[in-house]
Protein backbone atom coordinates (compact mmCIF):
# COMPACT_ATOMS: atom_id res chain seq x y z
CA UNK A 1 0.00 0.00 0.00
CA UNK A 2 1.23 3.16 -0.87
CA UNK A 3 1.48 5.69 2.09
CA UNK A 4 -0.68 8.20 2.57
CA UNK A 5 0.05 11.91 4.13
CA UNK A 6 -2.15 12.37 6.98
CA UNK A 7 -2.78 14.46 9.74
CA UNK A 8 -4.12 13.90 13.89
CA UNK A 9 -6.04 16.83 13.00
CA UNK A 10 -7.70 15.80 10.08
CA UNK A 11 -8.31 12.58 11.35
CA UNK A 12 -10.52 14.62 14.53
CA UNK A 13 -11.84 16.47 11.58
CA UNK A 14 -13.61 13.56 10.05
CA UNK A 15 -14.30 11.37 12.93
CA UNK A 16 -16.00 14.99 14.75
CA UNK A 17 -17.67 15.35 11.52
CA UNK A 18 -19.03 11.81 11.71
CA UNK A 19 -19.91 12.01 15.11
CA UNK A 20 -22.07 15.48 14.60
CA UNK A 21 -23.47 13.99 11.23
CA UNK A 22 -24.67 10.24 12.50
CA UNK A 23 -25.07 7.25 9.56
CA UNK A 24 -25.74 9.70 7.05
CA UNK A 25 -22.46 11.44 7.08
CA UNK A 26 -20.74 8.43 7.85
CA UNK A 27 -22.24 6.88 4.63
CA UNK A 28 -20.64 9.60 3.02
CA UNK A 29 -17.31 9.62 4.59
CA UNK A 30 -16.84 5.67 4.66
CA UNK A 31 -14.39 5.64 1.66
CA UNK A 32 -12.09 8.57 4.07
CA UNK A 33 -12.77 6.29 7.42
CA UNK A 34 -11.27 3.18 5.29
CA UNK A 35 -8.18 5.58 3.90
CA UNK A 36 -7.83 6.53 7.81
CA UNK A 37 -8.13 3.67 9.47
CA UNK A 38 -4.92 1.72 6.71
CA UNK A 39 -2.93 4.74 7.51
CA UNK A 40 -2.98 4.49 11.54
CA UNK A 41 -2.45 0.82 11.20
CA UNK A 42 0.73 1.88 8.75
CA UNK A 43 2.68 3.02 12.14
CA UNK A 44 4.30 1.78 15.54
CA UNK A 45 3.96 4.06 18.24
CA UNK A 46 7.02 3.66 20.59
CA UNK A 47 5.37 5.30 23.91
CA UNK A 48 8.40 4.64 25.73
CA UNK A 49 11.08 6.08 23.08
CA UNK A 50 8.77 9.35 23.00
CA UNK A 51 8.39 9.82 26.37
CA UNK A 52 12.43 9.67 26.84
CA UNK A 53 12.30 12.37 24.07
CA UNK A 54 10.13 14.91 25.62
CA UNK A 55 12.22 14.58 28.86
CA UNK A 56 15.34 15.30 27.09
CA UNK A 57 13.50 18.21 25.42
CA UNK A 58 12.38 19.52 29.17
CA UNK A 59 16.37 19.26 30.23
CA UNK A 60 16.87 21.60 27.89
CA UNK A 61 18.12 19.13 24.87
CA UNK A 62 16.74 21.02 21.63
CA UNK A 63 19.34 19.22 19.04
CA UNK A 64 17.16 17.16 16.69
CA UNK A 65 13.90 18.53 18.12
CA UNK A 66 12.40 18.43 14.56
CA UNK A 67 13.62 15.21 13.24
CA UNK A 68 11.82 12.78 10.92
CA UNK A 69 11.76 9.30 12.84
CA UNK A 70 12.33 9.54 17.04
CA UNK A 71 14.62 7.01 17.96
Amino acid sequence: MKRQHYSVGYAVEVLTDIYRGGAETLRDRFNEVRLLQQWLSLEEFDCQTVNCRLQQYADGDREGLFVEVIG
